[in-house]
């Protein structure tokens, strides 16, 4: 009996994540222009719980995330891209796009997916965000062949 309850419990949270990975939808690069506008005017109507509470909280999901990203990079994945993270009313990312579809962002938009951040005070909540490179990546060697 309880060898069934935790079967069902496990194929209850396999859907749950299976749901999760089908909500973070990726948008492509044809459909990011308005994504981009809807986060300009969302930081613009929302200036302080953008800056104040939704980087906060992002900031370390970030870095994390563009640290394994870029590890082993070549100058030729360090090509600039932006994104847009759609965040429902939960806190949970349900949409995700970008500019372009470089090799780590590709590897990031898998990171960012399962994102759980603050519930917006809207909803959906989109958060634009630039990737530039003034340097290469870390542990990056200018020459390294892929």
């Amino acid at each position: 009996m309880n060898a069934g309850r935790i079967a069902l419990a496990a194929a209850v949270a396999l859907l749950a994540c299976t749901l999760q990975a089908a909500r973070a939808q990726d948008m492509s690069a044809a459909n990011f222009a308005p994504l981009r506008e809807a986060a300009v005017a969302d930081e613009s109507a929302w200036r302080d719980w953008h800056s104040g509470v939704l980087l906060a909280a992002f900031g370390p999901i970030y870095q994390a995330a563009f640290a394994e990203c870029s590890a082993g990079a070549t100058m030729a994945d360090a090509q600039p891209f932006s994104f847009v993270l759609v965040i429902g009313p939960d806190g949970a990312v349900q949409r995700l796009g970008a500019d372009r579809n470089t090799r780590i962002w590709q590897c990031m938009r898998g990171k960012f997916a399962f994102a759980r951040l603050p519930a917006p005070p809207k909803a959906p909540y989109h958060l634009l965000m630039h990737q530039r490179f003034r340097e290469p990546p870390p542990s990056v060697a200018p020459d390294t062949p892929r």
